[in-house]
């Protein structure tokens, strides 16, 4: 599995999505992003390929038996638990993803997917609002309470898991997801 050839894959598969801001980027810049994130801070090549594929089945019309069947079970564990059942209202899919990512189940590959994703997420909302201000969740995300509310009852589950289940190879990614909140004022 060559990582170029599945960038290849991933950026015909969320084509031609865009992301909400800066306006007119393609998707899979988002997922390209969360990858060089986990590459940078040394995870497995597994890890990094769940990373580039962690929205496929939430966003296009691959489903989990493709993943599997073409990146192995590992892979598609990792994106599984990273997926959101999108048929589900908006809140309680947020609770429901976030209950599931920090169960007992989930493997820590999961937790770590999902930090690169929300940090990714967050740099590009505070260089949103440090140009359009809160206007860009108005016009983009709906209500910025809304999202403060999802991204402290992340932080907070996350940190308890942390705490919990000490694990070195996470620490950098929650420290930088710590500024990035603080930035934010989010918390």
């Amino acid at each position: 599995m060559k990582i170029i050839e599945i960038k290849k894959f991933v950026k015909k598969a969320h084509h031609p999505q865009l992301r909400k801001y800066p306006k007119n980027t393609p998707y899979y810049t988002h997922l390209f992003r969360v990858a060089n994130i986990l590459s940078e801070n040394n995870f497995d090549k597994r890890v990094v390929i769940a990373g580039l594929l962690h929205d496929l089945v939430e966003d296009t019309e691959y489903e989990l038996e493709f993943i599997e069947k073409n990146y192995g079970k590992d892979i598609a564990k990792y994106v599984d638990f990273v997926s959101e059942d999108k048929s589900l209202p908006w809140k309680e899919r947020k609770e429901k993803y976030i209950e599931r990512l920090f169960s007992k189940d989930s493997p820590i590959e999961s937790i770590v997917i999902s930090m690169a994703d929300k940090i990714d997420n967050l740099e590009d909302i505070g260089r949103a609002t440090n140009e359009i201000g809160d206007e860009f969740f108005n016009k983009y995300m709906g209500n910025k309470k809304y999202q403060r509310w999802f991204y402290n009852l992340f932080f907070e589950k996350l940190t308890k898991h942390i705490h919990k289940n000490k694990n070195k190879d996470i620490e950098n990614l929650y420290l930088r997801l710590e500024n990035i909140i603080k930035k934010l004022s989010f918390n």
